[in-house]
């Protein structure tokens, strides 16, 4: 509880929430975009590899590494406020067996 009497809520919870939910969809869109581009590469000869497949692959690596780059700054923006744990309700996708316990201590 702040001064005021209300919850105190960190900043950017729900930016970074989202955005590493975006940062595993692109983990995925690259893993795909790669297998993709390494089954079309070993099927035909190098030269022949569609170019639309490697401009995915590129790209999708590139939005990934912007992903991981803001969850980096909004959890140092965080840090930076004095909240040293994850977002409550912050749920990541991952099987449950390899869910790791984020709760705070309360």
């Amino acid at each position: 509880m702040n001064s005021t009497g209300t919850a105190d809520v960190p900043r950017y919870d729900a930016t970074l929430r989202a955005v590493m939910w975006l940062d595993a969809f692109w983990s995925v869109a690259f893993v795909l975009a790669s297998l993709a581009v390494a089954l079309v590469a070993a099927l035909w000869a190098p030269s022949e590899v569609p170019t639309g497949l490697v401009v995915a692959t590129f790209a999708s690596a590139v939005v990934l590494a912007l992903c991981g780059a803001v969850t980096g700054v909004l959890l140092m923006a965080r840090m930076n406020e004095g909240h040293y744990y994850l977002p409550d309700r912050l749920t990541l996708p991952l099987p449950a067996f390899m869910r790791p316990d984020l709760r705070a201590p309360r």
